[in-house]
């Protein structure tokens, strides 16, 4: 418990960004907002996720939990569901450059330099999951269809690039949109945080759905990225990367009337429910290993392996 909440430093640290984010907003202008393109009708849209989180971070060792999978819609109907079951992985920093080399090579991948982290190996292994679904999911797709992605189509943290260039080129070999949709992003004006500012400068301007164009400086590469707000009831933009038609946006933007989420396509919302592992979800598998561990024969005394005492220190007992 906090006892002395420094009431003080708190407004001075408030308003020093509140300094920062008007000046930012005054420097967006009606001009810099477009309206969404109109739609050109129903097609089909794949919607592709991943999740992923860690049972068990062991310093030199990690036991991780991973799910992908995708989910396609012809309009608003589901027509093909493919959900990939919870797969449990252990890395370790003397075992981590094998096991990647292994994924790659499965994957048909380019191996790359793997993550020196081990919590950002699992999130490697989670995105190499979602790029296999996303190819599984283009032979559902035909020309003029949309495949949806969670997160931007570049990135500032390394990834393997070469397999989402694949997915790109086969998706346009296809005539098919890819479109990735960011919930988050370091996309900024002045280091004030784009997606918020733009919503701001958006209600001030009295804009209800609007994209908002952002020149990355690669986007004969990746496509156009648009800060863009689908629904004039959200309280949230999203950044928004288009590679192909820019009239996928106008589809997402009647797809994002979920009440339960206003503003957010449907499609993404529903397979990113399918694939995420709760916390209740992740102490559930954690319970099931121990348990299994401590009633295997011979090997009970090593119930102690998985046993984290900050964990327990934390919860202030």
């Amino acid at each position: 418990m906090l006892d002395d909440i420094p009431y003080e430093e708190a407004d001075r640290v408030l308003q020093a960004l509140l300094d920062s984010a008007a000046n930012a907003s005054a420097s967006l202008g009606r001009e810099d907002f477009l309206p969404l393109p109109e739609d050109k009708g129903d097609r089909r849209v794949a919607a592709v996720d991943g999740g992923s989180t860690t049972l068990y971070d062991l310093g030199s060792l990690m036991v991780g939990a991973i799910r992908t999978g995708y989910l396609v819609f012809d309009g608003m109907d589901m027509v093909h569901e493919q959900i990939s079951p919870v797969q449990l992985v252990k890395v370790d920093r003397v075992s981590a450059a094998e096991h990647y080399a292994r994924v790659c090579a499965e994957m048909d991948v380019p191996l790359h330099e793997h993550p020196r982290e081990l919590d950002a190996f699992i999130q490697r292994l989670r995105y190499l999951g979602e790029m296999r679904g996303a190819l599984d999911a283009l032979d559902h797709l035909e020309e003029g269809d949309i495949l949806l992605l969670d997160g931007s189509l570049r990135s500032d943290i390394p990834r393997p690039g070469d397999v989402l260039k694949t997915v790109l080129d086969q998706a346009e070999a296809r005539n098919v949109t890819v479109v990735g949709v960011s919930k988050s992003s370091s996309l900024n004006r002045d280091g004030i945080p784009l997606l918020a500012l733009a919503r701001h400068r958006a209600g001030e301007l009295g804009l209800d759905t609007w994209m908002f164009p952002v020149d990355p400086g690669d986007s004969h590469e990746h496509g156009n990225v648009s800060v863009v707000r689908f629904h004039p009831r959200s309280s949230f933009a999203f950044r928004v990367d288009v590679y192909g038609e820019q009239n996928a946006l106008g589809f997402l933007r009647k797809h994002s009337s979920d009440p339960s989420l206003i503003g957010y396509p449907s499609p993404l919302s529903a397979i990113h429910n399918r694939v995420a592992i709760s916390r209740s979800a992740a102490n559930g598998i954690s319970m099931v290993l121990e348990t299994h561990l401590a009633t295997m024969p011979g090997r009970e005394d090593w119930v102690g392996l998985l046993r984290d005492f900050h964990s327990l220190l934390d919860r202030g007992v």
